[in-house]
């Protein structure tokens, strides 16, 4: 449609209501708060209870660990990593901050506590950001409040 020969608004702002978006965003915000909590609460509770995941998970821990601390620091490594290259970017960042934070490399203990408890909720948070990002459309129609009190209910059932 066009609008020639129709007279145009050129004040639109004085003339349409701005709508809130409190509801939408509170729509939004409130399943994803539930999912990282859901998340990221086993993880929380190893660390406040002072738990080691190196030594109940030794294998996958040390793997990662030693693997992405040995791509970071040795000039000549030949690595095989059959994981994909991405975590194990992921995990030499990590590495990097830990050291730049003042964890020497060649101290294994509580460097590779922290390592863990950072590798693991790195994928956890990303995850929490793309179901805000992808989930935020369909928190928004009809059936928004409905999903929302299912997810709510779920997570509930399994905690």
């Amino acid at each position: 449609p066009s609008n020639f020969g129709r007279r145009v608004d050129m004040n639109p702002l004085e003339s349409q209501p701005i709508p809130h978006r409190w509801n939408d965003v509170l729509r939004t915000i409130i399943p994803t708060v539930v999912l990282a909590v859901g998340l990221l609460f086993p993880l929380g509770w190893v660390i406040l209870n002072g738990w080691t995941l190196s030594g109940l998970y030794e294998e996958s821990v040390g793997y990662r660990y030693f693997y992405s601390l040995r791509m970071m620091y040795d000039v000549n490594a030949f690595v095989f990593v059959p994981q994909g290259h991405l975590i194990g970017i992921v995990n030499q960042v990590i590495q990097g901050l830990l050291t730049a934070l003042g964890f020497p490399p060649n101290v294994v203990f509580p460097r590779i506590d922290l390592f863990s408890y950072v590798a693991v909720a790195v994928p956890h948070l990303a995850a929490v950001a793309m179901f805000a990002w992808v989930a935020r459309p369909f928190f928004e129609d009809i059936f928004g409040e409905t999903l929302c009190c299912s997810i709510l209910a779920f997570a509930l059932l399994h905690i």
